[in-house]
């Protein structure tokens, strides 16, 4: 339905107030959670919720399938799930809806601002000596990372980068004389940690270029 159509119907529609991307381990569910407790009856807040990180996710999951992905349909996907989550049939509806994204997502600032452009987003970040401890806590005793147990968030691809992510790990490893596969998993964690950061520092940097350019966008 369009939101006129849904209006129509009875359902309200609450556009994103902001989304919130991060590094992992470095206080976001924190942040999650004071938006929501901000004002208990005038805000909804998603915390990592699958949705929306499916439909940025989207067309790198087709590509990795060998399929082609229409960017502006990913685009409509996007804005539409965004929509759909926003949507209320009570009366007093929220007034403030905000979406916490899973770590991953940070790699995809740059679909959620073609998809989103007048959305505020923040990327919450912490010293990434202390997310590396947060992530081997588990595994400071002496305790095996399992080849296929429960491993660390950061080492979930581990052997086996996606696509998108392979491309910058291998920069990364040449620039300094090495390979993918010489990395110990503290090393291969400190870099897959650094692609979400390096994500947002390039969307923080392109919208300063469109700042300085007359271009609009939300920052």
């Amino acid at each position: 339905n369009s939101p006129a159509t849904a209006a129509g119907a009875g359902h309200q529609i609450v556009p994103p107030t902001a989304v919130v991307f991060h590094e992992t381990r470095c206080g976001s569910t924190l942040v999650s959670n004071m938006l929501a407790s901000s004002m208990p009856n005038q805000v909804r807040s998603y915390s990592e919720s699958n949705p929306p990180l499916l439909a940025l996710m989207a067309c790198d999951v087709l590509k990795e399938g060998g399929k082609y992905c229409d960017p502006l349909a990913q685009r409509q996907l996007i804005q539409d799930v965004f929509y759909l989550m926003g949507r209320v049939t009570r009366p007093e509806k929220p007034q403030y809806v905000y979406y916490k994204i899973q770590s991953i997502g940070a790699r995809y600032i740059s679909q959620f601002r073609n998809a989103m452009p007048r959305t505020p987003w923040a990327f919450v970040f912490r010293d990434s000596v202390e997310v590396l401890m947060s992530h081997f806590k588990n595994y400071q005793k002496g305790q095996p990372i399992s080849a296929v147990g429960p491993r660390p968030v950061c080492l979930r691809s581990y052997g086996k980068p996606p696509e998108q992510q392979h491309a910058l790990l291998h920069q990364m490893a040449q620039s300094h004389n090495r390979t993918i596969s010489s990395w110990s998993k503290e090393e291969f964690c400190a870099a897959h940690l650094a692609t979400l950061a390096r994500s947002a520092l390039d969307e923080y940097r392109a919208i300063a270029e469109e700042s300085s350019s007359g271009g609009s966008s939300a920052k």
